[in-house]
C-alpha cells in the first residue's frame, strides 16, 4: 500500500482551494503591482525618448499618405462607378428592349426573296448576292432608323429601336428575313411596314446591268418567348447590383489615422492592462502551486481516505471554532457550500452513535489507548472537540503519544485492548498511517476507530 492507492476528491479539492482565497487574491494583488508598475515604467521611459516619437510620428506620416493616396482612388473609382450606374438606369428607363416581357414578345416577322430576271446563270447569282449585301447594308443604316421614327411616330433612337429589328441574311435561298421585337403586336407591325418601304424606296431596281424583283411575303403579329431578351436584362440588372454594391462599399469612409499620442494616457493604459494579466497570472501560479502541493505532500485530505482506503472506521470528526477574518461571508458561503457536498453530521449524533458502539465493546474492553502520528496537541484537540462529550462508563481511558516513534506509547498500547487514533485533515501523513496500521496489527491490538480534526 502506499499514498497513490487514495483517491483524489474533485469536489474536496475544490473546496480546499476556495478555502485559500484569501491568498490566491494577495498574490494576485502583488503580482498586479509588479507587472503593472514595470510595464508602466517601461512605456513611461518609451513614450519620452526620442528614438520612439520620431518613428512614431514617420509611421503616422507614412500612414497619411496611404490614406490620401486612398481617398483618392475611392473618390475617383466612386465617380466612375455612379457615372456607368446612372447610364445603366437611364438604358433602363428609355430602352424599348427592357420593358419587354421575354415570354410574352410581340414580334412581326417577313421573308424579302429576290430574284434576278432572266435565265438563272452564275453571273445573275453573283449579282443577286451583291445586291442582297446592299440590302441588308440599306437595313443597317442610321437613315432607316430616322425613317421609320417619321414613318411611324413613335420616337425611338436608334440605339433603342436597333435592338428591335433582327437581320438575317440567307444568300443560298436571296432571302432577308427582318423581324421586328415591340410592345404591342400593332406597332411592331407598323415598323415592319416602315422598313419595307424604305427598302424598296432606296434598292437599286437594275444592277450591274441586270434587273432585280423583290417579293415580300404576308406578314402579321404573334406572341413569342425570346430567351435572348432575357439574358441581356438579367445581365444589366446584375451589372447594376455589381456597382451598386460597389457604391456601398466605397460609401464607407476609411479611418484617418490618428496622431501620435506622447501623453501619459498610453502609461495607465499598459499599467491597467498588464495588472490584470499580472492579477490573473498571480492567481493561476500560486493554484498550480497549491495543487501541486495537494497532490504531492502525502497528507490525510479527508475523513473518507481513512475508511475507504486503510479500513479504519471513522468515529466522529471534531471541527474546531473557526476564527473569521474580514470577508467573513466569504468563508462562511465556503462552510455552506461544503456541507451542502458532503452533508454535516450534528456533533451530538456522532457521539451518541460513539457511546452506542461503547457499550457493544463494554464486555470485552477495559482498557482504551488515545494515540496521534502529530502528538498530544492532536489529541487534546479530538478530546475537547469529541471525547470529551463521551461516556466513559467503567472503561479506563490512556493517553499516548506518537506510536511509531515513542517506545513508552507503544509499550503501553500492547497492553490495551483497543486504540483510538486522533489524526488532523491536512497534516496527518498517509504513511504514518499505513505504519501505525500495520504495526498494531503485529502487536494484535484491535483499533476502534478514528477521530477526525478538522
Amino acid at each position: 500500500m502506499n499514498t497513490n492507492d487514495f483517491a483524489i476528491s474533485i469536489p474536496k479539492y475544490f473546496i480546499e482551494l476556495l478555502k485559500k482565497w484569501r491568498i490566491f487574491i494577495l498574490s494576485g494583488l502583488i503580482f498586479a503591482v509588479l507587472l503593472g508598475g514595470y510595464k508602466s515604467v517601461k512605456k513611461y521611459q518609451e513614450i519620452n525618448s526620442a528614438d520612439y516619437k520620431e518613428k512614431q510620428q514617420e509611421s503616422y506620416m507614412d500612414a497619411m499618405e496611404e490614406y490620401n493616396a486612398s481617398q483618392g482612388v475611392n473618390e475617383l473609382t466612386k465617380e466612375q462607378t455612379s457615372q456607368k450606374l446612372e447610364t445603366l438606369n437611364e438604358y433602363i428607363k428609355d430602352s424599348v428592349l427592357m420593358k419587354l416581357d421575354p415570354y410574352s414578345v410581340y414580334v412581326a416577322s417577313t421573308d424579302i426573296s429576290f430574284q434576278a430576271e432572266g435565265a438563272a446563270s452564275i453571273d445573275n447569282m453573283t449579282v443577286v448576292d451583291s445586291f442582297l449585301g446592299d440590302c441588308a447594308k440599306l437595313l443597317q443604316e442610321d437613315a432607316m432608323y430616322a425613317y421609320i421614327n417619321e414613318k411611324t411616330g413613335l420616337s425611338v433612337e436608334e440605339k433603342y429601336m436597333q435592338e428591335l429589328i433582327k437581320n438575317v441574311v440567307d444568300y443560298s435561298g436571296n432571302v432577308i428575313t427582318v423581324s421586328v421585337y415591340y410592345t404591342t403586336g400593332e406597332d411592331a407591325e407598323i415598323i415592319l411596314d416602315a422598313i419595307i418601304s424604305y427598302l424598296q424606296e432606296n434598292q437599286k431596281e437594275i444592277y450591274n446591268g441586270v434587273s432585280v424583283s423583290s417579293v415580300v411575303s404576308e406578314y402579321g403579329s404573334t406572341v413569342t418567348i425570346n430567351k435572348e431578351f432575357q439574358d441581356l436584362q438579367n445581365k444589366v440588372y446584375s451589372q447594376i447590383d455589381s456597382l451598386q454594391t460597389m457604391n456601398t462599399k466605397y460609401d464607407v469612409e476609411v479611418s484617418k489615422p490618428a496622431e501620435p499620442d506622447f501623453s501619459n494616457s498610453g502609461v495607465i493604459k499598459a499599467g491597467i492592462k498588464w495588472s490584470v494579466f499580472g492579477f490573473i497570472g498571480g492567481v493561476l501560479l500560486i493554484m498550480f502551486i497549491s495543487t501541486l502541493v495537494y497532490l504531492l505532500n502525502g497528507k490525510l485530505k479527508n475523513a473518507k481516505d481513512i475508511n475507504n482506503t486503510l479500513g479504519i472506521p471513522v468515529i466522529g470528526v471534531a471541527r474546531g471554532q473557526k476564527q473569521h477574518k474580514c470577508f467573513k461571508f466569504v468563508d462562511r458561503w465556503i462552510e455552506l457550500l461544503e456541507q451542502r457536498i458532503y452533508g454535516s453530521e450534528d456533533l451530538a449524533m456522532q457521539v451518541f452513535q460513539f457511546n452506542v458502539l461503547l457499550r457493544e465493546y463494554a464486555s470485552g474492553v477495559q482498557k482504551i489507548m488515545i494515540t496521534s502520528t502529530l502528538g498530544n496537541d492532536i489529541i487534546r484537540e479530538g478530546q475537547t472537540g469529541f471525547l470529551d462529550h463521551v461516556e466513559k462508563g467503567s472503561i479506563e481511558w490512556d493517553q499516548g503519544g506518537n506510536l511509531i516513534s515513542d517506545i513508552n506509547t507503544a509499550d503501553h498500547a500492547i497492553n490495551c485492548d483497543a486504540i483510538i487514533l486522533v489524526e488532523k485533515i491536512g497534516a496527518s501523513q498517509y504513511m504514518d498511517l499505513i505504519k501505525e496500521k500495520q504495526m498494531l496489527e503485529k502487536m494484535k491490538v484491535n483499533i476502534l476507530g478514528c477521530i477526525c480534526v478538522e
